[in-house]
């Protein structure tokens, strides 16, 4: 899928979901926030669902290679993986399973909008405790690794993003939920944040420039950028809560 680089071909539901906007990159790339295809990121992966460009071409394949996620002790946080030119003698298995549970998962459209299928073999990988640990999927004889890097966040910032999220803040900004809430809202979920460290998911609220780096504008507001007055507990809360949403697109 393009949304990270990771659903490398996934389906369409997995559409860019980062906000974005300044432009305090050189000549940065402007994105509309309401088109599917963000662009290439600093590791050629993309923040939206397209077809992965080495699917089927022969290499076993995680996508995305390196995830990022969170705990509280509260809230269940989830991360979407896929794997590529698996076969049905395919295994996934975690370094430490006392650290992240790994179960199959099902695309809810395998069918992008270009009639492309996603070929892709999909897990969700649930962190339970912090820390690095390292996926391994062995098929055919042959080896691939991914790693999911896992932060611990105070249970009371998940409140504080879902009430940022829900409600006006500083500077009197909208809610996130008067666009990202309706049925047509751009997908900001872990299955579009799943490669976006911490850092970045904060740059991207408070500043609107995705790493690239690209800028997304607000296509019905001509001249307005998607960026956001929050304070510091805010964005963290807003972090928070976003990496325990449940990642779009499955079953």
């Amino acid at each position: 899928m393009r949304t990270f680089a990771f659903l490398g071909a996934c389906s369409a539901l997995l559409v860019t979901g980062l906000l974005a906007c300044s432009s305090t990159a050189e000549q940065p790339l402007e994105v509309d926030e309401d088109q599917t295809d963000a662009g290439p990121q600093r590791d050629g992966s993309t923040y939206d669902s397209s077809v992965s460009p080495e699917s089927g071409l022969g290499e076993l394949l995680f996508r995305p290679d390196k995830l990022y996620t969170g705990t509280d002790g509260t809230h269940t946080f989830r991360v979407p993986v896929a794997v590529y030119d698996a076969a049905d003698d395919l295994t996934v298995t975690a370094s430490d399973a006392s650290g992240i549970t790994v179960t199959k998962a099902t695309l809810k459209n395998l069918v992008n909008p270009d009639g492309l299928t996603d070929n892709g073999k999909y897990f969700l990988i649930t962190a339970k405790k912090a820390g690095t640990y390292t996926l391994t999927a062995a098929s055919k004889g042959r080896t691939t690794s991914a790693t999911v890097t896992i932060t611990s966040y105070d249970a009371s910032r998940y409140a504080a993003g879902e009430a940022r999220y829900s409600a006006t803040g500083t500077g009197a900004d909208r809610p996130c939920a008067t666009c990202h809430g309706t049925a047509s809202g751009i997908d900001h979920s872990p299955a579009a944040l799943a490669t976006a460290t911490d850092q970045e998911v904060g740059i991207i609220i408070t500043t609107g420039v995705k790493p690239g780096p690209s800028i997304i504008k607000i296509t019905s507001e001509p001249g307005t950028q998607h960026k956001w007055n929050v304070t510091d507990p805010q964005k963290e809360g807003l972090i928070t809560y976003l990496r325990g949403l449940d990642p779009n697109g499955f079953q």
